[in-house]
């Protein structure tokens, strides 16, 4: 897994982030995601970073 440490994903849907070209790029690499797609996920994230 070349450069996928963490690889934690913010959007609306999961089907959403799931038909980006982004994505695709990296499951060929073998990343593992987090999907956040709840408005708390995205606030308990950014509180978590800091």
């Amino acid at each position: 897994m070349d450069n996928c440490e963490a690889i934690i994903l913010i959007h609306e849907s999961k089907k959403a982030v799931e038909n980006s070209p982004f994505l695709e790029k990296l499951k060929k690499k073998g990343c593992e995601f987090t999907y956040m797609v709840e408005a708390i996920d995205e606030y308990a994230y950014s509180s978590v970073r800091g």
